[in-house]
């Protein structure tokens, strides 16, 4: 590990320390800790080109920030980045293209240095990763706040119940039977897709003789299978809800109290002179304003929902007006999101230990 490298691994480890400081505190990431991370990883990289007479680390900080950067830009244009996201990942690949090995080297783990410069894509991956129970976390909380959402996803996992039993059972009983008769778990698969197009009112049959047949091939295998099943598949259904529930994140805000940077759930646009409101869009119609924003004149986009990066100041002063107006509600749905500059701080730390061992899973 040279110096270079581990001032590299200092400079990414700071600016994200204080990046995840501003965005606990303000919610926002200010540009000089992301600008200042892309210059030093420039000059950091350009210092060792110069001192090995090599430009290949500086062609590669250059090149893999802008390919971080045209990515991030894609996917703020989509609506599911923030600017400010953009910006930072620009910085951590300017920084490390490749996987640093400085946290492997203290902790005296062995580790081969990277082969491919996709620093940046490992820690966004990692970084969904730590994201994950933290937005669970943040769902049971909110659900304790909303009695009513949390009353009707209740109702909803038990009138899940009886199909993941069913469907638990089935699984378990052809995979049991068709290992020990037919020593082939092909036909488990095939089954199972069968029992899915079965008509509702048929599956418990279908189910009960299915996991007779696991019973009889192997009882013990068969009832931990079907266990084991049930509970996972609980598990998921649980975690599908809090994940997607529009109720849970949404709640309704005074157009008059909106602040930079809320992030709506409702698009507003304006067209031949008309002002259309649409609340909660589906992900058809989402596609459908993009394909309009960039390509027809005639309509106008004020506040979308697909936009992560949250409203300005121009927005907000317009939505106020129209609402002033009554030409649109006085109230606005707004998503609440969990900081994610923590996860990306989480997800650097795990990317440099353990991100040699995801690439080795997912390309082995």
């Amino acid at each position: 590990m040279t110096a270079f490298e581990t001032a590299a691994f200092l400079v990414t480890f700071a600016g994200l320390l204080i990046a995840t400081y501003t965005d606990l505190k303000q919610r926002i990431v200010e540009d000089y800790i992301s600008y200042g991370m892309i210059g030093l990883g420039l000059l950091i990289h350009l210092w060792e080109s110069l001192s090995l007479h090599d430009w290949s680390p500086f062609y590669y900080s250059l090149g893999i920030a802008a390919a971080t950067f045209c990515g991030g830009f894609i996917l703020w244009r989509l609506g599911f980045w923030a600017g400010g996201d953009v910006k930072l990942f620009t910085g951590i690949a300017a920084l490390l293209p490749f996987r640093p090995l400085f946290l492997t080297d203290q902790i005296g783990l062995a580790a081969n240095p990277a082969f491919l410069p996709i620093f940046p894509l490992t820690v966004l991956l990692f970084s969904l990763f730590a994201m994950f129970p933290v937005g669970i976390a943040l769902a049971a909380y909110r659900l304790h706040q909303k009695p009513a959402v949390k009353n009707k996803i209740i109702k909803d996992l038990k009138a899940q119940i009886p199909t993941n039993a069913y469907f638990a059972v089935a699984a378990a009983g052809l995979v049991e039977a068709s290992q020990v008769y037919l020593n082939n778990s092909l036909f488990a698969i095939a089954g199972i897709l069968v029992f899915f197009v079965l008509p509702k009112k048929i599956r418990p049959v279908a189910a009960a003789l299915a996991f007779a047949a696991g019973i009889i091939a192997n009882t013990p295998e068969a009832l931990v299978s079907a266990a084991t099943t049930f509970v996972v598949l609980e598990a998921l259904s649980l975690v599908f809800k809090l994940s997607f529930s529009k109720e849970i994140f949404r709640t309704e805000k005074q157009i008059s109290n909106l602040a930079e940077g809320d992030i709506v759930a409702t698009t507003i646009y304006e067209k031949n002179n008309e002002i259309f409101v649409e609340n909660n869009p589906d992900i058809q119609t989402i596609i459908k304003n993009l394909k309009t924003q960039t390509t027809s004149n005639d309509r106008r986009i004020i506040c979308a929902s697909y936009n992560a990066g949250g409203l300005e100041n121009n927005q907000i002063q317009e939505l106020q007006i129209l609402a002033k107006q009554q030409k649109i509600p006085s109230t606005i749905l707004v998503k609440e999101s969990a900081p994610f500059v923590p996860a990306i701080l989480a997800g650097f730390v795990l990317a440099s230990v353990f991100g040699e061992l995801l690439w080795k899973i997912v390309m082995p």
